[in-house]
């Protein structure tokens, strides 16, 4: 069966499935480049240094390791970002099933 497929060349299924492969790569990606640009302007922002965080020292024993409060805090923003986009693609992926894949996409485009 996947003989057939070899043989068939390049179809415009082949380009959708690319297409769509890419935007979900594209999606995923933009996420992560904005999360890794974005964090050190919230540390600036919000002044988070060694003497001012939320964890009230300059260094945490976590798992018994010894993490500077800094980078755990950074870590629980990039965490905190990355567990939300996953409950928005939960949430939407249920919407998507009853309202359609059109009607969902078209509602996150500006």
């Amino acid at each position: 069966m996947l003989d057939k497929y070899d043989r068939s060349g390049i179809t415009r299924l082949h380009l959708r499935m690319v297409f769509i492969s890419g935007m979900g790569f594209l999606t995923d990606a933009y996420d992560l480049f904005v999360l890794s640009t974005a964090l050190p302007i919230l540390v600036s922002f919000f002044g988070i240094t060694a003497s001012h965080n939320i964890f009230s020292s300059a260094q945490v024993s976590f798992l018994g390791l010894h993490i500077s409060s800094v980078t755990l805090e950074e870590g629980l923003l990039g965490s905190i970002a990355l567990f939300g986009a996953f409950i928005g693609a939960s949430y939407s992926a249920g919407w998507r099933t009853g309202s359609g894949e059109r009607s969902c996409m078209l509602s996150t485009c500006p």
